[in-house]
């Protein structure tokens, strides 16, 4: 993605398209976002704005992800639209992708989202290509090599007795010259195991059994390095013959960063929740966008419940060690996001799930980007300890007790959703 991108979102809780956002944001992607909540607006933002790309939920008020990606393809069926939803089920997920839909993340794995979005445009600019090629070779030859020639992508065509024509960038994927790959058999570039896949999909193609076929493999460059390639090939004729034209894309760096995304990511939840104390994290609105195991064992309210709310609208009740109620504004992070100072040692008195009442010492960080003078989020320290006396004195005391099943307010839905 050269330049900065429009992202249409298709949200009815603002926190949630918020969170989206500061995934983009965090994955240094330069973007202008737009959020609308119903099917009127959603149609008419696809003409108006015309996104890049649309992020919607799968379950709206009156409307759903489904519905949304087939009013999408109706009125612009090229632009790409993933789901970004809570939960959705194998059969869901499924169906999805069948539709259409090129990818969907959950909302508790957003650090997916960017690459997610990066290879939709990624496989959109493919399909773009391709498209341009086949009436490029339609119209004429000379035209199609011209554009060719100069394409960012691989692309080929390939007949029953190999390749008809490779361009420069096709070759240069795997390492040889245009002449040296053109002697070449096309299973020849992928490793052992994909070649009967890869043969199978270029033999459907120029039978014309298959329409479109969209595959990844493992290639093998000239020199024996393996490389991860992206390939979308449809059936044409060339000179009154069957052929195949494909467009092949070199996603070796995009599988790494996907890679690396994942392992940070598992490596930064292991640490996240081996804490030894609860760690609730907010944005500069205030509201939670996660919390670790031990903050779920101290308050007693299981993480995906906290997330979404601001610690206010929170199903607990918090007080001041003289019994007054926090108010909202009250809590370390509101103060450390409002005066982009630390806050700590702050008591509070915590109503859990089994009617007792935990008392936790919390302590509040602001969170800065670099050149900016307001935090855009603030990460909150809790502990366990024991009931003030009656100097106001306490002691550390780390409540380990496993909080008991979820009572009835744990239910609540998070607003918006």
């Amino acid at each position: 993605m050269g330049g900065e991108i429009r992202v249409l979102i298709l949200e009815d809780a603002a926190s949630d398209a918020e969170l989206a956002e500061h995934a983009l944001k965090k994955a240094g992607i330069a973007f202008t976002a737009m959020r609308v909540e119903r099917q009127d607006t959603f149609a008419a933002a696809l003409d108006e704005f015309r996104p890049d790309i649309v992020l919607s939920d799968y379950r709206l008020p009156g409307f759903t992800g489904m519905a949304a990606l087939k009013l999408a393809q109706q009125l612009h069926p090229e632009i790409p639209v993933i789901i970004v939803t809570g939960a959705l089920s194998d059969i869901e997920a499924v169906e999805l992708i069948k539709a259409g839909a090129k990818d969907y993340v959950l909302k508790d794995r957003l650090a997916r989202l960017a690459p997610a979005i990066q290879g939709a445009l990624a496989t959109e600019q493919g399909v773009r290509a391709r498209k341009a090629a086949e009436k490029a070779l339609l119209e004429s030859e000379e035209t199609f090599r011209d554009l060719a020639t100069q394409s960012a992508l691989g692309l080929a065509i390939a007949g029953e007795e190999g390749f008809a024509y490779v361009n420069p960038r096709f070759a240069e994927i795997f390492g040889y010259t245009v002449d040296e790959i053109r002697k070449l058999p096309p299973s020849g570039l992928v490793v052992e195991d994909d070649r009967q896949f890869w043969q199978e999909t270029v033999r459907r193609c120029i039978a014309g059994e298959i329409k479109r076929a969209n595959d990844t493999f493992k290639g093998v460059r000239k020199d024996g390095a393996l490389i991860d390639i992206e390939t979308y090939a449809t059936g044409s004729e060339l000179r009154g013959k069957p052929v195949a034209l494909a467009s092949v894309l070199d996603i070796t760096e995009r599988k790494s960063v996907e890679n690396a995304l994942r392992e940070s990511e598992e490596r930064f939840h292991s640490i996240f929740n081996a804490m030894p104390h609860g760690i609730v994290m907010q944005l500069a609105g205030g509201r939670i966008y996660a919390a670790n195991i031990r903050a779920e064992k101290i308050i007693g309210v299981r993480a995906e419940r906290m997330v979404g709310f601001t610690p206010a609208t929170l199903p607990w009740h918090a007080i001041h060690p003289d019994g007054t109620p926090f108010g909202d504004g009250d809590f370390p992070a509101d103060i450390s996001l409002r005066t982009g100072k630390s806050c700590n040692d702050i008591v509070m008195g915590v109503k859990r799930p089994d009617g007792g009442l935990a008392w936790i010492s919390a302590a509040a960080e602001p969170l800065f980007r670099n050149g900016e003078r307001s935090p855009y989020a603030a990460v909150t320290t809790l502990t366990g300890i024991s009931a003030p006396n009656e100097a106001g004195q306490t002691a550390s005391l780390a409540v380990s007790r496993e909080p008991d099943q979820a009572a009835p307010w744990q239910q609540v839905k998070r607003p918006g959703a």
